[in-house]
């Protein structure tokens, strides 16, 4: 279940060493993103550029990014549950047709199987769940 909302703002996250590997990271939310080696100019630059992203994005959790940026362009990080099953199933009645290209029977599979999802969860954004 995710947490409730603090009334105080985020901390911005620390440039930090992974002394195992000697790796630069970032976290948020619990997750991290490496950048490269400790202390070279270029991870301190991804890092400044991705505090920035965070500060224009009102400190907002961050939708999938690693070190190079988001992973996933053009997926708005308040998509809903709803929204992400809307077009599985899109997904899936393109790309589960039968030979003669008759619709299968999976997108319905699908949508029945995830019926309990979208009852429980359709207004939750997906990066909450995104870890």
């Amino acid at each position: 279940m995710p947490r409730k909302p603090s009334s105080r703002p985020p901390r911005v996250p620390k440039y930090r060493l992974h002394k195992a590997s000697g790796q630069a990271y970032v976290q948020f939310n619990n997750r991290r993103i490496y950048l490269g080696d400790y202390d070279a100019p270029q991870t301190r630059e991804q890092y400044h550029r991705i505090i920035a992203e965070w500060e224009a994005c009102g400190r907002r959790p961050l939708a999938a990014w690693n070190a190079d940026g988001p992973r996933r362009p053009g997926v708005p990080a308040d998509l809903t549950i709803a929204e992400l099953l809307e077009g599985h199933h899109e997904h899936t009645i393109e790309y589960c047709r039968l030979p003669d290209g008759s619709i299968g029977t999976e997108p319905d599979d699908f949508r029945q199987a995830l019926r309990p999802v979208h009852g429980c969860w359709e207004y939750h954004r997906w990066y909450d769940y995104n870890g």
